[in-house]
């Protein structure tokens, strides 16, 4: 006599349920981890896209400004723009400062409490964000003295930082350099 009855036994039924959970919890974990790094991916993304927005609008204020400086000291006693001429800050600064556009404002960008500030005239700003502690901020300044009117003006900034995104795991570091250089030479006999 043959055998009618067909399917799983109880056993086997086990065994299987025991194996596809096990495929399914690191299912699951691998699936979680790939979910908290695209978070960690799209909020670098704000921040780099914050960074450089900030880092693009203070370079194009700097290749359309004169007279650079930069220094480590700031306090009403600083010399201005108009009064020093250009200074080369071969060695690192802090704060760079220079005579805008229109020759009218002095523009200085420096790091207070984590965040770049732009203060024209004297009268600071915000440029960076919350989301965004600035760790390093450094500024050099190359050929900017009366007496070197041959060469061209040269900035260089250097920019570190760190995400500020309350929760730790999605926090990150970075770390930028760039130059400008204005778009026309100091000399006016040019």
């Amino acid at each position: 006599m043959k055998n009618l009855s067909k399917g799983f036994s109880v056993i086997e039924l086990i065994v299987a349920v025991f194996i596809f959970s096990i495929v399914m919890t690191i299912s699951i974990g691998a699936l979680l981890s790939m979910v908290d790094a695209n978070r960690k991916a799209r909020t670098l993304e704000t921040v780099i896209n914050e960074v450089n927005f900030s880092m693009e609008s203070m370079l194009r204020e700097v290749r359309l400004g004169t007279n650079y400086w930069c220094g480590y000291v700031w306090s009403a006693s600083f010399p201005l723009v108009e009064e020093t001429h250009g200074e080369d800050c071969e060695n690192g600064g802090n704060r760079i400062g220079f005579l805008s556009q229109d020759t009218v404002n002095t523009i200085t960008y420096y790091v207070d409490g984590g965040v770049i500030k732009r203060a024209e005239n004297g009268v600071p700003s915000d440029v960076t964000s919350d989301n965004v502690t600035i760790t390093r901020f450094d500024v050099y300044v190359f050929n900017a003295r009366e007496n070197r009117n041959d060469l061209q003006p040269l900035a260089v900034f250097v920019v570190e930082g760190e995400t500020n995104f309350g929760n730790e795991k999605y926090q990150s570091t970075f770390s930028l350099q760039t130059s400008a250089t204005p778009r026309k030479y100091d000399d006016d006999e040019l």
